[in-house]
């Protein structure tokens, strides 16, 4: 007679909790649907030792949002402006922005269906459960028994556990192989001793992207030697430069990971057999690629540059700016760090120069040297900074404070930035490690011509473009209304546009659309 438990969740989300009671071994509890969540809600009952052992899958019919599309046409010629008009049916009269939707326009042939699945099917079914599943878009259009039958079965023979209870109850700590990059992407690299490949321990190493918006990190290597870096504007393909801050040593070495994933699925895919059917249409398509990569591929490869609302570099604003084509020149930097930048110490003994910054704070001068940037990689020696030519330096920059970049602290900064971002011609030591590096990819630019604007010679040029229109930021507010624009191919035959997305309260919808090319 000991009671048992019972757990409803939705995507994690704890929706019923409750004990039954027995009596002679059974025991039953009434739960309005309302209470589980949209979708897939899983139900677990637990022994009265919390042993989960039983499980089994629900689904609730989500609610939809109401969309509408369509051409202003059911057929057009070839290159011709084709005008869509999207409407959000009954939006929220309170609503700022009712809804963010993206739109596809594909041709219909053998190669490429009507889609099943859309944003709908995939958040609230197969995005929850294990499995193909067979024209998901059906069990989101259609009612009455033998629908209930359908998702009853679907939800009884696909149904699977995402964790192990055993460990939830006993709280076990989770084990995460990647760190959540909320900010950018993050380096992962590690330092060994080059002799005997042994992890290095709390050895600093800087990691400098020249031109990357001036970014700079520092880390402190565990006791397995591993260094994390976190640059969050490091996009597309990129020069980095990594060091220690002694690097007179040359028996350490630095191993970057591969920011790509090395692991690969382990399913197993059918031998490929060439369908007889399918031979025109891929003929097609390839020929189209191979027009596309003559003729448009300077269109094809356009990406949107970066746009960054803060301009300044790694470190924030500084304390003092120096622009030294305010001040009448000097033919030694020596002379220029003397005369005209305050706050700095410069302590010369024999060939050696170094620096001292002053404590704004404090009032008094650090006692370790700064933290010497051009143009944003690290200079270890005050002694390289004073050979440079002066003529190529362009403004000098100063942080008067204590400097926590990530778990290096640094004695202030003394930044120097040179005309051309090429750090004035001088050399990199041979300990340095540089190499490319392939950030966060860029976002590409879609390419659709518009013919009422080309140029006459355009017309010579063939367009076999097979996906018309690719809009993926259409915002929708109270007017429920949107217009897109976009203009046909040579490609003749049936085209459908897709519409689907979400609205601030995480409502999802799609709706399509179709037209002919003649």
């Amino acid at each position: 007679n000991r009671p048992l438990y019972l757990l409803i969740h939705t995507r994690g989300l704890v929706k019923y909790a409750s004990s039954i009671p027995l009596e002679h071994g059974k025991g039953s509890v009434t739960i309005p649907l309302s209470t589980v969540g949209e979708g897939i809600s899983s139900i677990t009952l637990f022994s009265a030792n919390q042993q989960a052992i039983c499980e089994r899958l629900i689904f609730r019919m989500p609610s939809s949002l109401d969309l509408s599309a369509q051409s202003e046409m059911e057929e057009y010629q070839s290159r011709k402006k084709i005008t869509t008009h999207i409407h959000l049916n009954n939006p929220p009269a309170d609503s700022t922005v009712s809804a963010s939707l993206a739109m596809s326009v594909i041709r219909i042939d053998s190669l490429q269906n009507e889609e099943s699945q859309d944003i709908r099917t995939y958040l609230y079914l197969s995005s929850d459960i294990r499995g193909s599943i067979e024209h998901p878009e059906y069990y989101f259009t259609h009612k009455g028994e033998q629908f209930q039958s359908a998702i009853e079965n679907l939800m009884l023979t696909q149904g699977w556990r995402r964790f192990k209870w055993d460990d939830v109850l006993q709280n076990a700590d989770p084990a995460f192989e990647y760190i959540p990059e909320w900010t950018g992407h993050l380096i992962n690299a590690r330092i060994t001793n080059r002799v005997n490949g042994q992890p290095l321990e709390n050895q600093g190493v800087y990691l400098a992207g020249p031109g990357i918006k001036s970014q700079l990190a520092g880390s402190v290597s565990n006791k397995n030697g591993q260094l994390l870096f976190d640059l969050p504007h490091l996009l597309g393909s990129n020069v980095i430069v990594l060091q220690t801050e002694n690097r007179s040593d040359s028996n350490y070495r630095i191993d970057v990971s591969n920011p790509f994933s090395e692991k690969f699925t382990s399913d197993f895919y059918p031998a490929f057999k060439m369908n007889s059917t399918l031979k025109t249409d891929l003929q097609f398509y390839n020929i189209g690629t191979q027009v596309q990569n003559v003729y448009l591929l300077g269109n094809l490869i356009k990406f949107k540059a970066p746009i960054y609302s803060d301009s300044t570099s790694f470190y924030g604003e500084p304390d003092k700016k120096f622009f030294l084509d305010d001040y009448t020149r000097f033919n030694t930097m020596e002379e220029v760090v003397r005369e005209y930048i305050t706050g700095v110490s410069v302590h010369r003994s024999r060939d050696h120069f170094s620096f001292r910054l002053l404590n704004d704070a404090q009032k008094i001068f650090f006692d370790q040297d700064p933290l010497i940037v051009l143009d944003g990689v690290p200079i270890f020696d005050a002694t390289e900074v004073m050979s440079l030519d002066p003529l190529k330096i362009k403004k000098i920059e100063i942080v008067n404070r204590k400097f926590f970049l990530g778990s290096v602290v640094a004695s202030g900064i003394f930044a120097l930035y040179s005309y051309n971002n090429d750090m004035a011609g001088l050399q990199m030591n041979s300990h340095t490690l540089i190499l490319d590096y392939e950030g966060l990819q860029l976002q590409r630019e879609f390419y659709s011509p518009k013919y009422d604007l080309s140029q006459p010679g355009s017309k010579r040029i063939p367009d076999f473009r097979n996906v018309l229109a690719w809009e993926p930021d259409i915002v929708i507010g109270k007017s429920g209304e949107a217009e897109i624009n976009f203009y046909s191919s040579d490609r003749k035959g049936k085209y459908m546009g897709v519409v689907e997305g979400i609205n601030q309260n995480g409502v999802a919808g799609s709706t399509h659309f179709f037209f002919e090319v003649q």
